[in-house]
């Protein structure tokens, strides 16, 4: 989280004595090394993580909350708690959710993690680790949510000092073809399948440029077209992307919007389009910068709430690990997908299955 933008002074951890005494007030012994983490990174002070809900040290959360668990929230409802007099309470939100950990698997290093809805349900994370990446929060969606707050002229949201600005991240790189085969490596290793990407030729890329009346190809982008520009898969998906999704009209498409919108590109008529949701949101880099071996890159909304131009991320290299593909989100989709009985969507084809 505090790569994708979250501040490092909005969160802080918890001491060794405060973990324990958290545990003590609820009659427990033992934390498990993942949970003992977690603490220790985010447990005084979880800032936008767990927002809205009480969670840590300071929380309150003690033996009086965890009788409350066991004599009422979890009567009625079905669960697999072995040991419900030794759970640790780790969360609380609104007095009728809570996040917690069966005393039977307290002795383990990563344990599940149970949800319980009082008096109505129960659910499960297979270890801690999972638990806290579903409850990151989630740095661009919030992003997009303080420029509503912009346009719309209300007042700054208290939490929005804690998200940094996209481009007081990700600085140019200095080998940015490195990076870029970096970051699609960390997206394999990561589950996504190989041979569901496939990366375009120097020729494909030297047409994708002229299709758009660009001379000048950054070596960001012609290593992130070698990559991933043929057939990308589950990278971008579902926008318009590569040699194959970004042609002559979808430039055009955005030159013609740029005319009618106020903005500060040098050179918007010699912009490269990287990346569209077609008639909603295009990803440009300014003509005047094409010189650049990693340049940064704009976003451009032509509709609705969203229409605006603006400088997002200081680098190419830095925009496209924002557009990596979030495997381990996308997997625990699928395990609802497929919990609910619901059709599993054709992306699953990107992913390798889990081990």
């Amino acid at each position: 989280m505090l790569a994708q933008g979250l501040r490092r002074d909005s969160v802080s951890g918890a001491s060794a004595e405060e973990i324990a005494h958290f545990a003590a007030e609820q009659g427990v012994t033992q934390v498990p090394a993942a949970v003992d983490e977690v603490l220790r990174l985010i447990g005084r002070q979880p800032g936008l993580w767990f927002d809205g809900a009480e969670f840590g040290v300071l929380s309150g959360i003690d033996d009086a909350v965890k009788r409350h668990v066991i004599t009422r929230s979890v009567v009625g409802v079905e669960h697999g708690i072995r040991d419900l007099a030794g759970i640790l309470v780790l969360s609380a939100r609104q007095g009728y959710v809570y996040h917690i950990l069966d005393g039977a698997d307290l002795g383990h290093d990563d344990p599940p993690v149970w949800e319980i809805v009082e008096g109505a349900s129960s659910r499960s994370w297979p270890t801690t680790s999972a638990w806290l990446s579903d409850m990151e929060p989630l740095v661009e969606s919030l992003r997009r949510d303080l420029e509503r707050y912009e346009l719309n002229g209300w007042e700054r949201p208290t939490w929005g000092d804690d998200i940094l600005p996209r481009t007081a991240k990700g600085l140019p790189s200095e080998h940015p073809g490195e990076r870029v085969r970096n970051i699609t490596e960390t997206a394999y290793s990561a589950g996504l399948r190989r041979s569901s990407v496939k990366g375009a030729s120097e020729d494909e890329i030297d047409r994708f440029g002229a299709e758009q009346g660009v001379q000048n190809i950054p070596t960001a982008v012609r290593e992130i077209l070698r990559s991933v520009g043929r057939e990308p898969g589950y990278w971008m998906f579902p926008m318009k992307f590569g040699t194959a999704g970004i042609d002559s009209e979808s430039k055009r498409t955005v030159v013609a919007a740029l005319r009618g919108m106020k903005h500060d590109l040098i050179d918007p008529e010699g912009t490269l389009l990287l990346a569209a949701y077609p008639d909603q949101t295009y990803y440009v880099i300014d003509g005047a910068d094409l010189l650049q071996d990693d340049p940064p890159v704009w976003t451009i909304g032509i509709a609705g709430p969203a229409k605006r131009v603006r400088k997002e991320w200081a680098s190419t290299t830095s925009w496209f690990e924002a557009m990596a593909p979030d495997i381990p989100r996308a997997r625990r989709s699928l395990a609802r997908f497929e919990d609910q009985g619901r059709p599993i969507p054709a992306w699953a084809d990107f992913l390798e299955p889990e081990k």
